[in-house]
């Protein structure tokens, strides 16, 4: 009778954590998308005409063994925000320009940055708007250069830098960003145990990854997406001799 009370119990409270996880998450960054949009300026330079944020909140292990033996056994938990910004309009903006500012991503007018991991609402909205300023400086950087490349260029056919979608919503239930790591470990020490007592193998490696995501979205045209994505993968190599 226990069990059936102390099961839902647990299941609720990790329910309630991701809720509470996820509701503070998308409204700092709802909240800061709109203050960047209609407060970020610089002097007499407009402000962003388009802004989206995507936020991922990850959770990874690796256990590596070798012959019989853990050699590695880690965890780690990061939180990151891409942000694209873009300044000027749909027909021409700071994306598609290769600089010295934004070299290595030609296509793109994202910026990348670490957040808190606490799940502080002030926290998070200064996160993101010390990575915003840095993004929307730089966009107007990129712009101007742009701008001055293009006056000495013919351009044969002129094509718009971006286009205005429609609004997507998406909300899937966050996935908990915690495994069985014991469990983990038991599994991959038996493979590592059942290898090494094999006379024909000379040596074995065992590499188990495993990733928990939970990616957040949310863009100035309306989009609200959240994605949960979960992945392992383990890797098995043995070495021997022939005749």
């Amino acid at each position: 009778m226990k069990r059936s009370i102390i099961l839902p119990a647990i299941l609720l409270i990790f329910q309630a954590s991701a809720y509470a996880q996820k509701t503070v998450l998308l409204n700092a960054m709802k909240d800061e998308l709109t203050r960047s949009m209609t407060q970020l300026k610089l002097d007499t330079d407009a402000g962003p005409y388009y802004l989206s944020y995507q936020v991922d909140d990850a959770f990874m292990i690796r256990i590596i063994s070798e012959s019989g033996a853990t050699m590695a056994n880690m965890e780690n938990r990061a939180r990151s925000v891409r942000i694209d910004l873009r300044v000027g309009s749909y027909a021409q903006d700071n994306s598609n320009f290769l600089s010295s500012t934004n070299i290595g991503s030609l296509m793109s007018s994202a910026i990348g940055a670490r957040l808190p991991l606490d799940d502080d609402y002030y926290g998070l909205r200064r996160g993101l708007w010390m990575a915003t300023d840095r993004a929307y400086k730089t966009a107007l950087e990129t712009l101007s250069k742009k701008k001055g490349y293009l006056q000495n260029t013919i351009q044969t056919e002129v094509l718009p830098d971006f286009t205005k979608g429609s609004a997507t919503s998406s909300l899937r239930t966050d996935n908990v960003l915690a495994i069985d790591k014991e469990r983990w470990n038991q599994q991959v020490d038996q493979i590592a145990k059942l290898l090494s007592g094999q006379p024909e193998i000379q040596r074995s490696r065992a590499i188990l990854n495993v990733q928990i995501v939970n990616s957040y979205y949310v863009n100035s045209e309306g989009a609200e997406v959240v994605e949960p994505v979960a992945t392992a993968r383990l890797d098995i190599s043995l070495s021997t001799q022939a005749e």
